[in-house]
């Protein structure tokens, strides 16, 4: 809900992901805060409801008029049936990959006490309506002041990560037998960055800042360069040279 161009950008990487499957690799897209925000239908950041024009010339004529109907937006992140809904709920909110922790926020206490692989089965069952409640870990509500939110959770991001972070994140990783936690959420003014723990854990912060100019450092990745504003774009950063990151304490 940055922009104008969301659904040039779903369609870019729904095509990178079908090509990567051809080449023996995978695209995994990970839900984020916004994407939650928009299945609860709050458009709060969105500059317009009909923003999804050209995935909607797509559909047959009888079901867009419908959707014009009802409002594009709110259609297609309809819970249970929605087209977009039922495309996140394939999304996980946490995702390990060898050493590697992918999650948009960073991982709280809670998440792992919780359980990912719980969490991202509530999450996939609320968007697809199989259950009413909302898992409580979505709630950007801080609890006792503190935010637990996987989605939320912004310490990993702060441009000095406090020591009792870093600690905690030492712990969590072990637990998970993970080196380093890759998020996104907070943009980085000067692109990709890392902090270090005393563990020798490291803590990746590759949202880039793509919707805000100077333009990230990732854009030499993408060639032809993508949308004007590619939210999600943080989250091809996989395959950026390890060597690259930056450690700072």
């Amino acid at each position: 809900d940055r922009g104008s161009d969301e659904s040039r950008s779903i369609e870019m990487l729904r095509d990178l992901k079908v090509q990567a499957k051809d080449a023996g690799g995978d695209v995994i897209t990970l839900l984020g805060n916004h994407e939650i925000m928009n299945a609860d239908l709050d458009f709060s950041y969105a500059p317009d409801i009909y923003s999804f024009d050209s995935w909607h010339d797509k559909f047959n004529m009888a079901e867009k008029l419908q959707t014009v109907l009802k409002g594009k937006r709110a259609q297609l992140m309809q819970r249970g049936k929605g087209k977009l809904a039922m495309l996140m709920s394939t999304m996980p909110v946490v995702v390990q990959i060898g050493d590697n922790v992918f999650v948009h926020g960073g991982l709280t206490r809670e998440t792992i006490s919780h359980g990912i692989d719980k969490l991202n089965q509530e999450v996939a069952d609320w968007l697809r309506k199989d259950a009413d409640v909302k898992p409580w870990l979505l709630d950007p509500v801080p609890k006792g002041g503190r935010t637990v939110s996987p989605l939320w959770e912004r310490v990993y991001g702060m441009p000095i990560v406090p020591e009792a972070a870093l600690e905690t994140l030492d712990g969590m990783l072990e637990s998970m037998d993970a080196k380093r936690m890759i998020v996104g959420h907070t943009p980085q003014k000067y692109g990709i960055s890392g902090v270090g723990t005393e563990k020798e854990k490291e803590v990746w912060r590759i949202d880039t800042s793509k919707c805000f100019p100077p333009f990230s450092s990732l854009l030499p990745l993408l060639t032809p360069p993508p949308a004007p504003c590619l939210p999600s774009l943080h989250m091809l950063a996989f395959s950026y040279p390890f060597q690259q990151i930056s450690t700072t304490r």
